[in-house]
């Protein structure tokens, strides 16, 4: 059968849909329906068309979105797909689970340049993709926010200064983070900006929120405005949350779990993370960095393609698709 760019399309979209179905149900993490999706996600990856994964070579819009769908898929396996519990629950972002998602986000980033290339004006952008960009954004914020001062130090402006503790374990903000949040900064941007489909209070609180992280780790002193939750915790993706539609008020404050009222800056809790957070982000984006170095020594998992046709971020999944199924 003649594989057309039409056929491609059909077959991505049937693909993802199912995908996308089975990962909204929110299975329990590590239960066996949680492992048979995951399996599932990174199949659609081995049976992927090679010549899609060269980013520079990319055609059409929808093949730089179908590789947005898998990274975006395998964040809300991990952590569900409410924004503001991914940026306000320390918990939920540690360990093998943050080095996982933060990896995925990373992965998401180096497609962006592809989709704001082919993208025009960003009409035919898909619902999805809009949304996954959301959710990797607010992986994006969590990270940033861990280089942020703890708002207990009084000597800085609660959690907008850069944190400049002397202490050997604290390390500079990783210029690979920085770069994949300029990245989903620019997309963010260019949708408020040329895509009136688009016209979201959620999408304008979150690259607002992000900018702001951005900005403040970029130049070491911040002081923005403020930027409280009482519009982002209108989109909630638990309890009675119904999702893009906003909540109505008092609902939202009902709905609201958190110890700290909506009416706070968000800035201020950005940094509970801890320090080990921070050196499994770092750590992490080191071994980022490195996988096209070492990609010699995944050419067995290479689908069989020769090491000079793979594109750099093809290697990174490699690698990366790999970590996760040791685990």
């Amino acid at each position: 059968m003649s594989r057309t760019p039409a056929f491609k399309l059909i077959w991505i979209t049937l693909i993802l849909h199912r995908l996308a179905n089975a990962v909204v149900q929110e299975p329990k993490p590590s239960s066996r329906t949680w492992r048979d999706i995951y399996d599932d996600i990174e199949e659609y990856y081995i049976v992927f068309p090679s010549e899609l994964l060269r980013f520079n070579d990319l055609k059409f819009l929808y093949q730089a979105e179908a590789m947005t769908w898998m990274h975006g898929l395998f964040i809300i396996l991990y952590i569900g797909r409410d924004p503001i519990d991914i940026i306000l629950k320390p918990d939920l972002l540690e360990g093998e689970t943050l080095r996982q998602v933060l990896g995925h986000s990373l992965l998401f980033g180096e497609i962006l340049h592809s989709i704001n290339r082919l993208g025009d004006d960003l009409s035919y952008l898909s619902p999805a993709v809009v949304f996954f960009l959301i959710i990797s954004s607010a992986v994006q914020i969590a990270a940033l926010g861990m280089y942020l001062n703890n708002p207990a130090d009084e000597s800085a402006m609660p959690g907008i200064a850069i944190e400049v503790s002397t202490t050997s374990s604290t390390q500079s903000v990783p210029q690979k983070l920085m770069d994949s949040s300029r990245a989903h900064l620019h997309l963010l941007s260019a949708i408020s900006t040329q895509c009136k489909r688009y016209d979201s209070l959620l999408l304008v609180e979150i690259q607002k929120l992000l900018a702001s992280c951005y900005n403040c780790v970029q130049s070491s002193s911040c002081p923005a405005q403020p930027i409280l939750a009482t519009t982002l915790m209108l989109y909630r993706w638990t309890g009675r949350g119904t999702g893009i539609y906003p909540l109505e008020p008092t609902v939202a404050y009902a709905e609201w779990l958190f110890s700290q009222p909506p009416e706070h800056d968000i800035h201020q809790y950005l940094s509970g993370h801890n320090e080990v957070s921070r050196q499994i982000v770092n750590e992490d984006i080191e071994d980022f960095c490195l996988q096209t170095s070492i990609l010699s020594a995944f050419v067995g998992n290479n689908h069989g393609r020769p090491c000079h046709d793979v594109h750099d971020g093809d290697a990174l999944l490699i690698v990366h698709v790999k970590k996760g199924l040791e685990t």
